[in-house]
């Protein structure tokens, strides 16, 4: 399953930081550093096998760590309506 960023989603680069912003649901989501790549690897079209081998590769976390973390980030980010089912 791939996902995609809705028109109504905004992203700003504070400093370090990434905020996103849904003006659908007047929701601000702050990314850490790990959701910084998940963001950048799922507004290139990225789906959770390729998110989640990201997570493997750049933190040396096993697979269903793995999975698992990038299970509750999307499910997170699709409850806030800042991604959607593409």
């Amino acid at each position: 399953m791939s996902f995609r960023v809705p028109d109504h989603v905004l992203e700003e680069n504070i400093g370090n930081d990434v905020v996103l912003l849904s003006l659908q649901s007047e929701t601000f989501y702050s990314l850490n550093e790990a959701g910084i790549q998940l963001w950048a690897t799922i507004k290139g079209g990225g789906d959770a096998p390729v998110l989640e081998q990201l997570l493997i590769d750049t933190y040396g976390i096993g697979a269903t760590q793995a999975r698992a973390d990038v299970e509750a980030f999307l499910g997170e980010l699709l409850r806030l309506m800042l991604i959607e089912e593409s």
